[in-house]
């Protein structure tokens, strides 16, 4: 029994040694290329840009604070309370109803579809 456990170890140490190259396969290369390689992969996901979101759409309704405008008749100045806006397009808002106030009292401004606050130069 002696004697066959030595031959076996002895075969083993005089055996060729196997080439590193044949233990890792048949290409002899790593086991994933570079383009499928998961981690690799993971990054370029990672690093990618976000797509771009669309431009968020106005808002229907905003608040337009009080302004002051000079009455062209008597030239006195006129407060207009601040108010909302009700957005119909780009160029047209829908105004309420409001009350302004003068020197001589409250100013009736009927409400309607006019330009945007910004756009405005009278009530």
């Amino acid at each position: 029994m002696k004697r066959l456990l030595f031959v076996l170890l002895l075969a083993a140490a005089l055996a060729p040694a196997v080439p590193a190259a044949a233990q890792i396969g048949a290409g002899g290369g790593p086991r994933y290329p570079y383009q499928s390689n998961p981690i690799d992969q993971a990054v370029r996901d990672a690093q990618r840009p976000l797509p771009r979101l669309p431009a968020a759409p106005p808002p229907a309704v905003r608040y337009v604070p009080e302004q002051r405008f000079i009455d062209p008749g008597t030239r006195k100045e006129i407060v207009i309370p601040g108010h909302e806006e009700r957005r119909l397009s780009d160029t047209q808002v829908t105004v309420p109803p409001l009350t302004g106030y003068g020197p001589s009292g409250p100013v009736a401004i009927p409400g309607g579809d006019r330009p945007p606050a910004e756009l405005r130069t009278t009530p």
